[in-house]
């Protein structure tokens, strides 16, 4: 039996044969083998990247990557070196800032003392027929201290009229701190001699303490 002449045919030349291994396939639009494609597109890459970093490097006047790589640390510590001193100039504006209100505070302690001091002096004046004027002055302060404090006007100057009433009023609801006009009245404490100063603090702050809990 003969072989059919249809299955002898030879294969159509139209086929597209495989690549064989060690061939190189060829771009389709070109017919150039795709690994050259590959190397010219890489190569041209390479190229544009070298050509815009030298013109780069010469716009900035550099010779190399490496000196511009230089250049950005170096900027990067110089700011970096700005910022720490503004922090120190803020760090000693603000040491600055407290020094002067530590100072602003002791100076109005200083004042309000002074102020005081004066206050307390025209009220002593006034409170001589106390059997112990500084005892009295104490308890003046402790119980009429609104009134007491407003005996020293803004100018420094003391009024001696309504100081003179506050003592008056005081010594009409206090008067067994004040001597009598008569001698030998029980108010007079049997003419008793004056008391040392601390003595007399210490006597007025524990009366103040009796009457309001705490000096």
């Amino acid at each position: 039996m003969s072989d059919d002449p249809q299955n002898n045919k030879p294969a159509d030349d139209t086929q597209t044969p495989e690549t064989q291994p060690g061939q190189q396939s060829a771009d389709s639009s070109t017919g150039v083998p795709q690994e050259i494609v590959n190397k010219l597109v890489g190569e041209a890459r390479q190229s544009g990247r070298t050509s815009a970093e030298k013109s780069l490097l010469e716009a900035l006047g550099l010779d190399s990557i490496d000196a511009l790589k230089s250049l950005v640390e170096s900027e990067k510590q110089r700011k970096e070196a700005e910022m720490s001193e503004v922090e120190k100039a803020q760090a000693l504006a603000e040491k600055a800032r407290q020094e002067l209100e530590a100072a602003r505070n002791e100076n109005a302690k200083i004042l309000k003392q002074m102020r005081d001091n004066q206050r307390d002096s025209g009220l002593l004046s006034l409170l001589s027929n106390a059997h112990e004027p500084q005892k009295a002055l104490i308890l003046l302060k402790a119980e009429k201290a609104e009134a007491v404090d407003s005996l020293l006007g803004e100018d420094g100057t003391f009024n001696t009229e309504a100081a003179q009433k506050l003592i008056t009023d005081y010594q009409t609801q206090n008067g067994y701190l004040f001597k009598s006009s008569n001698p030998g009245s029980p108010s007079n404490s049997g003419g008793k001699p004056p008391k040392p100063q601390a003595k007399l603090m210490e006597e007025a702050a524990l009366e103040v303490k009796n009457k309001f809990g705490s000096i």
